[in-house]
């Protein structure tokens, strides 16, 4: 059984998400997690794509912009959510 860790939104690079990407790579995890990317390329992508190339086990998956469906069923699904954002500018997310 896998659990997942998700991650929804990388589109700007406040969101923070190539620091997650590295820190989930490097961190001594159990293989059967995943951590699932949702959401828009944007400012800081690339570097998230850079990683992916790293992840020879393929514990990442970039699953890219999904509809409000698919996001729901895989967040109430999901062992966890990572909100790793530098900078709220509508307060502090819970």
């Amino acid at each position: 059984m896998t659990q997942d860790v998700i991650d929804n939104r990388f589109d700007e690079e406040k969101k923070n998400t190539p620091l997650l990407v590295e820190a989930f790579l490097k961190a001594d995890i159990p293989s059967h997690w995943k951590l699932i990317l949702i959401g828009k390329d944007g400012v800081g992508s690339e570097k998230v794509d850079r990683l992916l190339k790293e992840d020879m086990k393929g514990r990442v998956i970039k699953a890219g912009f999904q509809d409000n469906a698919v996001t729901y069923s895989v967040l109430k699904n999901a062992g966890g959510f990572v909100f790793p954002s530098k900078f709220e500018g509508f307060g502090l997310p819970v």
